[in-house]
């Protein structure tokens, strides 16, 4: 029920950042770097880093929503199926979605903290 919305919301801040970009690099005063100066790959300054850690903080938020929508039950598999067990274990049903929601927050407060240093 709730993977469409998502899928949806995914896409348009795809389109939004794709019409932003779009109208950025239309800006004369906007070179892109050469291929040359990219080969060690590209390093963003850091006033671009808070817009990172809010963003992940709301893909926190909204794994905490699927999760608490439909929580996930063991037994787990894959490669961190020990600490979904273990959390699990300490929490019960709603252990994961309360995992995801505190990354969130602490991610949009770090977002939010980097974006006051910036300013």
């Amino acid at each position: 029920m709730i993977a469409p919305l998502i899928l949806i919301l995914l896409l348009l801040c795809f389109l939004a950042f794709f019409l932003w970009d779009r109208k950025r690099l239309s800006n004369p005063a906007v070179r892109p770097l050469p291929r040359e100066q990219m080969e060690k790959g590209f390093t963003p300054a850091a006033v671009l880093g808070w817009p990172v850690w809010i963003g992940l903080g709301l893909i926190g938020v909204t794994l905490a929503i699927a999760e608490w929508q439909s929580p996930s039950q063991p037994p787990y598999s894959g490669r961190w199926a020990w600490f979904n067990e273990a959390i699990y274990q300490a929490f019960g049903p709603s252990g994961n979605a309360g995992f995801f929601l505190v990354l969130g927050f602490v991610g949009i407060g770090y977002g939010l903290i980097r974006w006051r240093r910036s300013r």
